[in-house]
C-alpha cells in the first residue's frame, strides 16, 4: 500500500513537473540568444540571493507547513495563517535591508525592487503550495504548476523578444506567473476551507517553529554548496563568465528534475510512514532505486552533453559545457545526502 501511495503521487508530480520542466528546459535557447552574458550573471545573482533569503527570514517554515498539516489536518487553517504571518513579520527585515542597501551601499534600486517584488511572490507561492501538499491536493498542485509554466513562457517571449527589456521582462515574467500560480491555489484554498478545531494558536506557532527553525541551517549549508562559488567567481571576473557558469548549471537541472519529481512525492511518503515499526526497510529500498536512477541518468546526460549543448547554448554562451561534468557530479552526490 505505502509503495502504491508513493507512486500515485510520483506519477501526479511526474507528469506536472515533467511539462514544466520541459519547457523551461527548452527556454534557455531564448535566453542566451536575448540575453547578454552580463544579464544573465545578474539574474542569477538576483535568484540566488532570494533562494538564500527564503528560508532566513521565514525559519524555513515551509517544512512545518507539509509536516503538522499532515499530522494535524483539521488544524490546517490555523497552520497557514500562522505562516503567512511569520512571512510578514520576516519580510520586514527584508524590507529594512533593502532600504540600507539601496542608502548605503548604492545598489541599483531596480534590482531592489525586483528581488523585493520576486521575494513576496515565490514565498507566498511556496507557502500555498506545501500547505496544499500538506492537505494531500496533489492534482491542484500540478495543473496549478502546469499554467504558471504556460503563461511564464508568454509573458518571457513577449517581454523579451517583443518588448526586449531584458532583467526587467525577466523578472516581471516569472513574478506574474508566481502571482497565477497564488491566484489558483488561493482560490481552490477558499473553496475548500479546512475549519479550526483547535484555537491555540500561540502553543501550534511555537510548536511550528521550534521544528522548522532547525532547517534553517541546513538550508543555508546547501545554499553555500549551490550558490557560493557563483559569487566568488562575480568578484574575481564580472557578472560576464558569472552568467555563462549559471547557464552551465542548466543542463544538470536535469538531474534536479529527477531529484524534485521524487523528493516533492517522497516528502509525503517519508512522513506517512516514519511511525511503522516496517519504515527503515521501505526506506532502505527506496534509496537503492533512487540511487540507481540518479546514476544512469547522469551516465545518460554525459553521453549526450555537447549535443545538448549545442541546442542550448548560443553564441558565447556555448564554453559552459565544460563546466556541465564536475556539475553533474556534485549534484548527484548531493541528491543522495539530500535524501538522507
Amino acid at each position: 500500500m505505502k509503495y502504491k501511495y508513493f507512486l500515485k503521487n510520483f506519477s501526479i508530480f511526474t507528469i506536472s513537473s515533467f511539462v514544466t520542466k520541459l519547457i523551461l528546459f527548452f527556454m534557455l535557447p531564448l535566453y542566451t540568444n536575448f540575453l547578454t552574458t552580463d544579464e544573465y550573471g545578474v539574474i542569477d545573482i538576483i535568484s540566488t540571493m532570494v533562494q538564500l533569503a527564503m528560508p532566513i527570514f521565514t525559519l524555513s517554515i515551509t517544512e512545518a507547513i507539509i509536516r503538522f498539516t499532515l499530522d494535524n489536518n483539521e488544524n490546517a487553517h490555523s497552520i497557514l495563517k500562522i505562516s503567512l504571518k511569520i512571512f510578514l513579520k520576516g519580510y520586514c527585515f527584508i524590507l529594512g535591508l533593502s532600504i540600507i542597501s539601496y542608502a548605503f551601499l548604492r545598489i541599483n534600486y531596480i534590482y531592489i525592487i525586483l528581488f523585493n517584488l520576486y521575494y513576496i511572490s515565490l514565498t507566498i507561492s511556496h507557502i500555498y503550495t506545501y500547505y496544499l501538499k500538506g492537505l494531500e491536493k496533489i492534482k491542484i498542485i500540478g495543473i496549478a504548476s502546469v499554467i504558471k509554466v504556460v503563461v511564464l513562457v508568454a509573458l518571457n517571449c513577449f517581454f523579451l523578444i517583443v518588448l526586449k527589456i531584458g532583467i526587467v521582462g525577466y523578472y516581471a515574467s516569472a513574478i506574474i506567473s508566481e502571482i497565477v500560480n497564488i491566484l489558483i491555489l488561493k482560490f481552490y484554498y477558499g473553496r475548500n476551507k479546512c475549519e479550526v478545531i483547535n484555537n491555540n494558536g500561540k502553543e501550534l506557532e511555537k510548536e511550528m517553529v521550534s521544528y522548522s527553525k532547525h532547517f534553517v541551517a541546513n538550508s543555508i549549508s546547501w545554499w553555500i554548496n549551490n550558490a557560493s562559488d557563483k559569487y566568488i567567481i562575480l568578484l574575481f571576473y564580472g557578472t560576464g563568465l558569472t552568467g555563462i557558469y549559471s547557464v552551465s548549471y542548466k543542463i544538470p537541472t536535469i538531474i534536479e528534475f529527477v531529484q524534485t519529481i521524487f523528493s516533492r512525492a517522497w516528502q509525503i511518503s517519508a512522513i506517512k510512514e516514519y511511525k511503522d515499526e516496517k519504515a527503515v526497510a521501505f526506506f532502505s529500498t527506496m534509496y537503492k532505486y533512487y540511487n540507481l536512477i540518479l546514476v544512469f541518468t547522469v551516465f545518460g546526460v554525459l553521453l549526450f552533453l555537447k549535443i545538448i549543448a549545442r541546442f542550448l547554448f548560443a553564441k558565447e554562451f556555448y564554453s559552459a559545457w565544460k563546466y556541465v561534468p564536475f556539475l553533474l557530479m556534485a549534484i548527484l552526490f548531493g541528491a543522495l545526502s539530500g535524501f538522507l
